[in-house]
């Protein structure tokens, strides 16, 4: 089941009651949030024009008006549905193989209502090639690129930045990619699934490629800069304002909103401000006893051992797609990161 833009336009209830969504972003105010008002005014005027119409005499310029009216709702509805990001499915095939891997990043990231990046990537080569492949989602329209300090040729196309740059084998190389964008990406449902504002952020980085990376990525070195207006929580730790972290992990993740803060026995719990801390570890003590029945593992033996011991020391709840392969939990380093639901 997926709903449009105009379904969505259409519905006689709020979206909250179409479809769940969760309470960590509170109400996103992007450019699709005030066309749905627009043209909910559009509407109101359309049905007041065509009553009027049909009690006064002079029926055709409030005729003509309601028709005005009706276009510009029209209007409404497919300048949203451009603006409307979705889900991307990422070519993991073209990334078999890949001579090459991340051993650090250098971020120099700042979240406002979009996101801008200047990511410092050292990369080691295993074998001779002529081009660097990276993930990054489409949502993003990249500045430049540097090999080495020098601009080089790149496209960016299907969630694959491809970079014109040849490398041997035990050789190590500089790549500096600036990029921006806006992220208010929907599921099938219209939900916002991954988003940046002023106020609220959710990134899953082994999900979703904000950044330059590969699939399954292995550890790397992360040193990042981060300028925000909200405190925003992620596996390296807590930025607030303008920060800097830095440790190594596979994969960066960022998620900012309506939270609550929570310590017991040693752990530092990030939930959402409607969770009881209570509730939700009996939830999650629950959840990992099912995927110890699992019979298609999404977890390794050691990490559900990781997991039983409690041997992580931060929880986290974020969103992402529920038909996801990695399930409702996701084991980065000492940090679980737990999908939202009610």
């Amino acid at each position: 089941m997926s709903f449009t833009y105009q379904a969505k336009l259409l519905n006689i209830f709020d979206d909250h009651m179409q479809a769940m969504t969760n309470t960590m972003s509170g109400t996103i105010f992007n450019l699709n949030y005030f066309l749905d008002k627009l043209f909910l005014i559009l509407l109101m005027l359309f049905l007041l024009l065509i009553t009027y119409s049909v009690y006064r005499k002079e029926k055709t310029a409030y005729i003509l008006l309601a028709v005005l009216a009706l276009l510009a709702m029209e209007g409404v509805a497919i300048s949203g549905e451009k603006n409307v990001q979705k889900i991307q499915k990422y070519p993991a095939a073209e990334f078999a193989h890949v001579p090459y891997a991340v051993q650090t990043y250098k971020m120099d990231l700042a979240l406002t209502n979009r996101l801008e990046n200047t990511a410092e990537l050292e990369m080691s080569f295993s074998a001779a090639g002529d081009n660097i492949k990276l993930l990054l989602d489409d949502c993003f329209t990249i500045d430049s690129v540097k090999v080495n300090d020098s601009l080089v040729k790149f496209t960016h196309k299907n969630n694959v930045l491809t970079i014109s740059a040849s490398y041997r084998p035990n050789e190590t190389k500089k790549v500096v990619v600036s990029y921006g964008g806006d992220v208010q990406i929907e599921d099938e449902l219209g939900v916002p699934i991954y988003y940046v504002t002023s106020d609220a952020v959710n990134l899953p980085g082994w999900l979703f490629a904000w950044y330059p990376t590969v699939p399954e990525p292995k550890p790397s070195y992360y040193d990042v800069r981060l300028d925000a207006s909200t405190k925003i929580y992620s596996n390296l730790g807590i930025f607030t304002g303008e920060t800097e972290r830095e440790g190594e992990t596979s994969s960066l993740s960022l998620f900012a909103g309506q939270y609550q803060t929570l310590k017991e026995n040693g752990l530092t719990y990030i939930l959402p401000i409607n969770y009881n801390l209570e509730n939700f570890q009996s939830r999650l003590d629950l959840l990992i006893q099912e995927k110890t029945k699992e019979k298609q593992r999404t977890l390794t033996t050691s990490d559900i051992q990781f997991l039983q011991d409690r041997a992580y020391k931060t929880v986290i709840v974020g969103s992402w797609p529920y038909n996801a392969k990695d399930g409702d939990i996701q084991l980065v380093g000492n940090t679980l990161f737990f999908n939202y639901m009610e």
